[in-house]
């Protein structure tokens, strides 16, 4: 798992304590190298740092790649790590790239489309205020 910040690398790590006990959960961040574990959490800075890099490619064969914020995931830095770890064949059928965010849009040229191959869901804002996911907007 990719987080782009210290704050959702947190919030992941409680999530999936919360939601997966037991779960073999490592951290590549700070001075935490626990690359070998079932599920890696980490920040794109960390994981795009060349020898933080090379331990990820040495840990073995990612076959899931979860992406927080993934309206970031076209940067060079996304595109470099998710490279290296075979994310973007051609032929990655074997691997599975998956990418979630509240801002589909980005800002810029490149697109969400560059990186990922499918939408497979999406909810809009108003429906989700409506549910009571989201607070109201005020101005």
């Amino acid at each position: 798992i990719i987080v782009n910040r210290n704050t959702l690398l947190d919030q992941t790590l409680a999530t999936l304590k919360r939601a997966w006990p037991g779960v073999d959960l490592g951290v590549a961040h700070g001075r935490k190298h626990e690359y070998d574990k079932q599920v890696v959490v980490t920040t794109i800075q960390t994981a795009s740092y060349p020898n933080r890099l090379d331990k990820l490619l040495n840990s073995g064969t990612f076959n899931l790649c979860i992406i927080d914020e993934a309206h970031h995931a076209p940067a060079q830095s996304y595109q470099l790590v998710l490279g290296e770890l075979g994310f973007l064949k051609e032929d990655s059928n074997d691997q599975l790239l998956l990418g979630v965010t509240a801002t589909p849009t980005r800002i810029g040229s490149l697109k969400l489309a560059d990186t990922f191959q499918t939408l497979t869901f999406e909810i809009p804002i108003g429906e989700l205020i409506h549910k009571g996911y989201l607070c109201k907007v005020r101005a």
